[in-house]
């Protein structure tokens, strides 16, 4: 059984620096990093990793994805209100289908950070209905409810109650992942 850790949203990849610095035996793992902003590929090519280029999505092709002033705010969401989005210059970029994809280590230990600017909801949606949700042990997911119009707290709220409800699943939203990787310390 391998041990995989991936990163969705790696950004600058400063959630991959800090689960190896923190997490028990992170060395054990194999990396993916999913970071679909080319401005950020320069500095993710030093990392101990696979950099998949791709946007991590419910379906395999092609997709907007929509750059931002801050690179950390870039989204293939639309209706995103903060970060500077620039709508008007969609990029087509390729996508995967991430529930597809995950299937690979249907055997294997599975932690993902989420982090992917309003992606979330449609992503984690898809997941859990066609079950490849079940193939993640540990998930981390930043949400974000309150820059995205059309999505509020109540769908954060029900995503949260059915993740949680899946016994096989160590869920919790991004904001709290400090304190349950201080609980492995």
């Amino acid at each position: 059984m391998k041990k995989i850790f991936v990163d969705l949203g790696a950004n600058k990849g400063q959630s991959v620096d800090w689960f190896l610095e923190k997490y028990p035996n992170a060395k054990e793992f194999e990396i993916h990093m999913f970071e679909p902003n080319k401005i950020l590929w320069e500095g993710l090519k030093d990392y101990k990793g696979i950099l998949h280029k791709e946007v991590a999505w419910i379906h395999d092709g092609f997709v907007a994805f929509y750059y931002a002033d801050l690179t950390a705010g870039s989204t293939l969401i639309e209706g995103k209100r903060t970060g500077g989005v620039h709508y008007e210059k969609p990029e087509s970029l390729p996508c995967i289908d991430f529930g597809k994809w995950i299937r690979q280590f249907e055997d294997d230990y599975v932690m993902v950070k989420m982090n992917i600017e309003g992606a979330e909801y449609g992503l984690l949606g898809q997941m859990i209905r066609d079950g490849s949700i079940s193939y993640i042990n540990e998930l981390y997911v930043q949400y974000h409810h309150g820059k995205i119009d059309g999505i509020n707290v109540g769908d954060t709220r029900k995503l949260n109650m059915i993740l949680n409800k899946m016994e096989t699943l160590k869920y919790a939203e991004f904001q709290k992942r400090v304190q349950l990787f201080r609980d492995y310390l």
